[in-house]
């Protein structure tokens, strides 16, 4: 606002493209805090959601969608975990993942999920594993980015995982990180708070 009362005398070029910034800053500044008091309301206004039950539902039904594959699914989710957010951003956050990695899978895809301490907080960690090539180190932070895909020669649009990180990062505060498996595949984490 004080750049704008400033802006008074400028000459009108000067004065489009200053209003232009600052309008833009607002609603950047609007936005965010519109989000942060989204994620407020959400954990004390809705039910805790149940992860081992979305878990479950999102392996059965990728299970059927990648049959002619025959992975094996494995589901390490502590049985008293919830998830304090709306329902289906936890499907989409799920699904989206579960789904990279059963296109990518060799024979295994992993769903874990449980609840651990970090920087002093109490946080959801869910990971998700598959046994495929795994993901370049050069191409983690790009493939992340909306419309950006790691191989052309599978099948997708290059959203999924833009989309995963718009709803942990901007809507839960959290963090997605992509990293190397156990299995040599690609090991995906999501961190939000409980």
């Amino acid at each position: 606002m004080a750049v704008l009362r400033g802006a008074v005398d400028m000459p009108a070029g000067e004065l489009v493209n200053t209003v232009q910034e600052q309008v833009e800053r607002m609603n950047r500044t609007v936005e965010y805090q519109l989000q942060r008091a989204a994620v407020a309301g959400r954990t004390v206004l809705t039910a805790p959601i149940a992860v081992p039950a979305v878990a479950r539902k999102v392996i059965d039904a990728l299970d059927k969608v990648y049959r002619h594959k025959a992975l094996r699914f494995s589901s390490a989710v502590d049985d008293e975990i919830l998830f304090y957010g709306d329902e289906g951003d936890l499907f989409e956050i799920l699904g989206n993942l579960t789904d990279n990695a059963c296109k990518w899978a060799k024979q295994r895809v992993a769903i874990r999920a449980r609840q651990t301490e970090h920087a002093g907080r109490r946080e959801l960690l869910l990971e998700i594993e598959d046994d495929g090539p795994g993901i370049p180190v050069e191409q983690r932070s790009q493939i992340l980015l909306r419309g950006a895909r790691a191989d052309l020669s599978v099948a997708g649009h290059g959203i999924g995982l833009a989309v995963v990180r718009n709803i942990v990062e901007e809507v839960y505060l959290g963090k997605l990180s992509i990293d190397s498996g156990q299995w040599g595949g690609a090991l995906l984490r999501v961190r939000v708070r409980l």
